[in-house]
Formats: C-alpha cells, structure tokens, sequence
C-alpha cells in the first residue's frame, strides 16, 4: 500500500466497517485515483463519487441507492 493511503485506511471508520471520505484535490496531491482504486478494489469495499469528494464505504456488503433526484 502507498504511504499516503495509510492513514486513510488506518482510521476507526475503515477499521470497523464505516465510512471515510477525502477530497478529491488531496487524493491528487498526494497520490492518484488509480492507487485509491486499486487498494478500495483490493479490499472489496466501495468507491462512490460525490461532488468534490470520495467516498469509501469500508464495508464488502451490497451498495443500494435508494433516492437519487
């Protein structure tokens, strides 16, 4: 794992199955979305757009969006 995603998946939330999310200008700045892919793939979480940020939902459960406009 590349060094700047080790503090994001070291955290409470990614540890206990929750939800982290980081800007999507930090993930540029200190690494790329290809690694961020390959290491949320490589868990079999979940990567979800929204806006300006990511979300990971550090859980291998199913993802249903149930309201969207």
């Amino acid at each position: 794992m590349k060094d700047w995603l080790l503090p994001i998946f070291a955290t409470k939330q990614a540890r206990s199955g929750g939800i982290v999310r980081r800007k999507i200008n930090d993930v540029l700045k200190y690494g790329s979305v290809l690694e961020l892919k390959d290491e949320v793939r490589e868990r079999g979480w979940h990567l979800i757009q929204v806006a300006d940020q990511f979300v990971v939902i550090c859980h291998t459960g199913p993802v249903k969006l149930l309201v969207h406009h």
